[in-house]
């Protein structure tokens, strides 16, 4: 509720979105067990999972979810045509008996589905992706290799460009303090550029050990404030996931996350809604969207970094030194020119914890060759997960219902119009070029071909009863 900012305010519009997400996740829910209970299960002796991919485009979906299930049992993760799954154990939600997370990553059509079993067998399954594992101080698996720093921070070196990263006189992903004695909205602030602390790591330990992913978790420490970093990496990806947990309880302070790619003439470039825009790299503070990504040159050849997260959306980049706002402490309605004063007890703002994610992806290229679009979506989105009883069915063991063949081309939204029964289908242009692309919607018999501009929003009207598409306005005109 923009220009607010009253406690009370903040209560009332976070039991509004939480009712939104409950509608939602009811809605969605409902659709997807009513397709779930088509597809058939037979095996009484195994668990049946349907994994949905909200995307229009063929993904590999990591998938947790908590099944009662023996630890120890010999065990076999197969998709719908009988292919093992590579998989691995890790633990509940629930403290109790007999209960296991299943960790899989499992490839799913576009905007589809795909069944898999979990089975037990004589023996152990072959599960060989190992080349992930955690030791010591280090994470890696073929592509890169993360080391924790002393103190603080890590190094990431990339085992395909043979690159060091992060600038060797610091490291990556450091969680910096800088002095914040502004109001509530920060005004005439443009930069954050005095130093005051840093938060310092006190424990390392191993969580999970491959063959599928392999996990490190981090505690660091500042004054009155922890933070908790989930290190994750799978076996073959060349993107570093981290969970984070921020319990905070500074004031007037700003934390930053900073990354310093060892690139020279750096170009940052901002996700900004459908689309990106290229911006100075002198330090202030900007807003953004889902990622930002730093790229120049090292040792001669075009070279990035591209941070992605869920949740945070203000930026800066001071040459090649990117930071993400993490969180301020500010009192909450208090506007200048009203100084703050000695020993009055204040309500500040955003205090207590916290919880998202953050991904590092380092790409040989251009950010648009790395597809960064996608990895933001995927990274975003929550991927829905039906699990199923024991019942026949006639629907197939995976399907898609709609895709788009362009790589830089992302499907937004796909919804019932405003008048009538048709189907509106959203899609832009990701990368900044002129490009063509085919839309095929199988379950509405429609096919679709067309160009799109740099960036260029389409708005598509299907008539679900004969599959015809015409190109309309945004108001589905």
């Amino acid at each position: 509720m923009a220009g607010t900012t009253l406690p009370e305010y903040e209560e009332d519009i976070r039991n509004g979105y939480g009712a939104a997400l409950d509608t939602a996740g009811l809605a969605q829910m409902d659709a997807l067990q009513r397709i779930a209970w088509q597809i058939p299960t037979r095996d009484p002796n195994s668990e049946y999972l349907v994994v949905f991919n909200p995307h229009a485009w063929t993904a590999k979906l990591p998938v947790e979810y908590d099944l009662a299930w023996e630890p120890d049992t010999p065990t076999q993760v197969e998709d719908n045509a009988g292919l093992a799954i590579p998989f691995q154990w890790t633990a509940p939600s629930a403290v109790v008996n007999h209960r296991q997370r299943l960790v899989t990553v499992v490839e799913v059509p576009a905007l589809g589905y795909r069944q898999i079993q979990i089975s037990k067998t004589a023996a152990a399954s072959a599960n060989t992706m190992s080349a992930v594992k955690a030791h010591e101080d280090q994470l890696e698996n073929e592509h890169l290799r993360v080391t924790f720093s002393p103190g603080d921070g890590i190094s990431l070196f990339d085992k395909d460009a043979k690159l060091e990263i992060f600038d060797p006189a610091t490291s990556g992903m450091r969680a910096i303090l800088f002095d914040d004695p502004n109001d509530t909205w920060a005004h005439q602030v443009h930069i954050y550029d005095k130093q005051v602390g840093e938060f310092k790591r006190h424990d390392l330990r191993i969580l999970e050990n491959g063959p599928l992913r392999s996990v490190v978790r981090e505690r660091l420490n500042y004054d009155r404030s922890t933070l908790t970093l989930d290190w994750i990496l799978y076996a073959g990806s060349r993107k570093l996931d981290v969970r984070v947990a921020l319990d905070w309880h500074e004031q007037l302070q700003m934390l930053k996350f900073s990354y310093p790619v060892a690139i020279v003439s750096p170009q940052a470039t901002y996700e900004i809604a459908y689309g990106a825009e290229v911006r100075e790299n002198e330090g202030f503070e900007d807003p953004g969207q889902r990622w930002i990504d730093v790229t120049g040159k090292a040792n001669g050849t075009l070279y990035g970094l591209t941070v992605l997260n869920d949740a945070k959306y203000g930026y800066s980049v001071h040459g090649s030194d990117m930071r993400i706002s993490i969180a301020r402490a500010a009192v909450y309605a208090n506007h200048e020119p009203r100084a703050l004063e000695p020993g009055v007890d204040y309500t500040w703002m955003d205090q207590g914890l916290q919880t998202f994610q953050v991904e590092l992806l380092p790409h040989s290229g251009t950010w648009q060759r790395a597809g960064v679009p996608h990895a933001a979506a995927e990274l975003v989105a929550k991927v829905p997960v039906v699990y199923q009883g024991i019942h026949p069915g006639t629907r197939a063991g995976s399907d898609s219902f709609l895709s788009i063949d362009a790589p830089d081309v992302i499907v937004e939204v796909v919804k019932e119009s405003e008048d009538g029964e048709d189907l509106i289908v959203r899609s832009y242009e990701t990368d900044g070029r002129t490009t063509t692309a085919t839309l095929q919607m199988p379950l509405a018999h429609a096919h679709w071909e067309g160009t799109y501009h740099p960036f260029e929003i389409k708005t598509l009207r299907i008539d679900r009863r004969d599959g015809h598409v015409r190109e309309v306005n945004a108001l589905e005109r």
